[in-house]
C-alpha cells in the first residue's frame, strides 16, 4: 500500500495508573487521548498510537517514574475515518486526566 492509499484511523487510549505530582502533591491518575493516525492496518494505527502516546508521556515532568506499580496503557476503541476528518482533526493531541477513584464508565472522545 502506498502513503497516500493509507487508512486513517482514530484511536481512542485509555492509561491507568499514572502516579502525577501535581502541587507538590502525589496522586494516582488515569487519562484518556485520542489519536488520529495514518496506517495500513488498524493494528498498526493503535500500535503507532501507543507508541505516541507513551512518547508524549515521558516528556512531563510531572509523571513519576520508576515505581513499583506499574501504570497500562491499552486500547479502547478504533474507528477508520475519511480523508476530511482526518485533515481537520490532525493534530488532535493532549490528555483528559482524572483521578483513579473518579473512574467514568462513559469516555469521553476527543474528537
Amino acid at each position: 500500500m502506498t502513503v497516500a492509499a493509507m487508512a486513517r484511523y482514530k484511536v481512542l487510549v485509555r492509561g491507568d495508573n499514572f502516579l502525577l505530582s501535581l502541587d507538590g502533591e502525589h496522586a494516582k491518575f488515569g487519562f484518556y487521548a485520542t489519536r488520529i493516525v495514518k496506517s495500513e492496518t488498524a493494528e498498526d494505527a493503535e500500535r503507532i498510537a501507543i507508541i505516541r502516546i507513551h512518547q508524549e508521556l515521558n516528556q512531563s515532568d510531572h509523571i513519576i517514574k520508576n515505581t513499583a506499580d506499574v501504570p497500562s496503557v491499552k486500547v479502547e476503541s478504533t474507528v477508520k475515518i475519511g480523508p476530511f476528518r482526518f485533515i481537520r482533526k490532525q493534530h488532535v493531541r493532549g490528555f483528559s486526566f482524572h483521578r483513579e477513584e473518579e473512574v467514568t464508565t462513559d469516555p469521553i472522545a476527543q474528537c
